[in-house]
C-alpha cells in the first residue's frame, strides 16, 4: 500500500503543478490588460488632438491600479479536491510505513536467545496489546484513505475537463459516474447481506455508520413517544379535573384539591380537609 500511495501521489503531483497556477493571476494577462488600457488612453488623446477638442490625459495605469484578481469557482474546486487528495495519499503512504514498522516489531517475538515458553508469552502479550490498542482498525484506515483520495481526484479531474472541453467532459463524466456507481454498490451490498463477500474497510465503516444511524433514530423515536405520552397524560388530567393529593397545609386549597383527602398542621393542630370544608 505505501508503494501504491507513493505512485498515486506522483501522478497527482503532476496535475497539481499544472492546476495551482490558475489560482494566481497570469503575468501575460496582466501585461495585455495594461497595454490595452494604455493604448485606449493614447488613442483618445490622439483623437482629441486631431479634432481640436479638449482632452485631459488621465494617468497611465500600473499594476497596482488593476482590479484585484479573484480565481474562478471551478479553479477553487479543482485545486481543493486535488490538494485534499494529495494530502490523503501522502497520509496513507506515511501511515502504511508506520504500520509496516509495527508489524515488523510484532513479528520479532521468536527470539533464539529465549526459551520457547518465554517466546510464547511474549507473543501472547503482544497479541493482547494489538487487540487492546485496536491496531487492526488503524491498518484498515490505510486503504480507505487511498480510496477516498482516488475518488476526490476523479471528481476534480471531471471538473477540470468541464472547463476545457464539453465533449471530453461528457464522456469522462459518464465513465466516472459508472465506475463510482459500481464502487458504491460493492460498498453498500455487505450492509444488506451478511453473506456478501464484498467486505472491505470502507464497507465496515458504512455498516458501522448505518448501525449508529439506526440507533440514533430509534432513540429519538422512543424519546418522542415518551415525551408525547407524558404530555398526553398531563393534558388528560387537566381536562378531566382529576384531583391531586395535597401534601402540605394551604390556607385556601385549589378547587381541584377540595375533594381530596389531605392533612396538614397549623399552630401544632392537626387539620384535615374534611374538617375544613364542613
Amino acid at each position: 500500500t505505501p508503494v501504491k500511495a507513493g505512485l498515486f501521489s506522483a501522478i497527482l503531483t503532476a496535475f497539481v503543478v499544472s492546476t495551482y497556477t490558475i489560482l494566481q493571476p497570469s503575468s501575460a494577462d496582466l501585461t495585455n490588460q495594461l497595454i490595452t488600457t494604455n493604448n485606449q488612453i493614447l488613442v483618445q488623446g490622439f483623437s482629441a488632438v486631431l479634432t481640436g477638442s479638449s482632452f485631459s490625459p488621465p494617468q497611465l495605469m500600473s499594476l497596482a491600479d488593476l482590479p484585484q484578481f479573484r480565481p474562478s469557482t471551478p479553479a477553487r474546486w479543482i485545486n481543493t479536491l486535488f490538494f485534499i487528495s494529495l494530502v490523503l495519499s501522502i497520509a496513507a503512504a506515511l501511515l502504511g510505513i508506520l504500520v509496516k514498522q509495527w508489524v515488523r516489531e510484532y513479528m520479532q517475538w521468536n527470539s533464539p536467545l529465549a526459551t520457547p515458553r518465554e517466546n510464547i508469552m511474549v507473543r501472547q502479550f503482544r497479541l493482547e496489546a494489538w487487540d487492546a490498542w485496536n491496531v487492526s482498525a488503524i491498518v484498515s484506515t490505510v486503504p480507505a484513505l487511498l480510496e477516498v483520495a482516488m475518488i476526490l481526484f476523479l471528481i476534480g479531474m471531471v471538473i477540470l475537463l468541464w472547463t476545457l472541453d464539453d465533449v471530453v467532459a461528457i464522456c469522462l463524466t459518464a465513465f466516472t459516474a459508472m465506475f463510482l456507481l459500481v464502487i458504491t454498490v460493492f460498498t453498500i451490498l455487505p450492509v444488506f447481506s451478511r453473506r456478501c463477500p464484498y467486505k472491505s474497510p470502507t464497507a465496515w465503516a458504512v455498516m458501522a455508520a448505518c448501525k449508529l444511524t439506526l440507533h440514533l433514530m430509534r432513540f429519538f423515536v422512543e424519546w418522542g413517544r415518551a415525551y408525547a405520552a407524558l404530555h398526553h397524560r398531563r393534558w388528560r388530567r387537566f381536562i378531566e379535573g382529576k384531583p391531586r393529593k395535597c401534601l402540605a397545609y394551604h390556607p385556601q386549597p385549589h378547587a381541584l384539591c377540595q375533594n381530596a383527602v389531605w392533612t396538614g398542621t397549623k399552630g401544632g393542630t392537626v387539620l384535615s380537609s374534611a374538617s375544613l370544608f364542613r
